[in-house]
């Protein structure tokens, strides 16, 4: 069950999208749950409930505007298929590193400079 701000949350989040209004309250519920400090990730709510990841990334960052969520980040390397075990609290932090720490592979490209930049969600509020 919600907890009254969740609750709240949710009624406002409907109106701005068109999910499915128990796979909405399926995802507060699972975020609700989720320690303060851990991770959401948009693939894994994808993968459990069906939902386009762009969905998702939509609710995620209408979580993040309720300060329930932070968006953090993380740098993928290509070449050796790992990603980083720095996370990032701010994207203009990743200006800094342009190279993988496990292969030093070079991860920027001036065209495209956040191409290898992986988002993730960090619980803030969970009730």
């Amino acid at each position: 069950m919600l907890s009254d701000t969740f609750q709240t949350i949710l009624v406002k989040i409907e109106k701005k999208t068109e999910i499915d209004s128990n796979k909405l309250k399926n995802i507060l519920e699972y975020i609700q749950n989720k320690p303060i400090y851990s991770y959401v990730y948009p693939e894994v709510i994808e993968e459990k409930l069906n939902i386009p990841i762009s969905e998702c990334m939509k609710i995620f960052v209408y979580l993040e505007h309720f300060n329930v969520l932070k968006q953090v980040y993380k740098l993928y390397c290509p070449r050796c298929k790992d990603v980083s075990s720095k996370i990032y609290e701010n994207i203009n932090e990743l200006e800094e590193e342009n190279e993988c720490e496990f292969c030093g592979e070079e991860l920027f490209e001036e065209d495209n400079p956040y191409k290898y930049v992986i988002i993730y969600f960090r619980v803030i509020k969970n009730g």
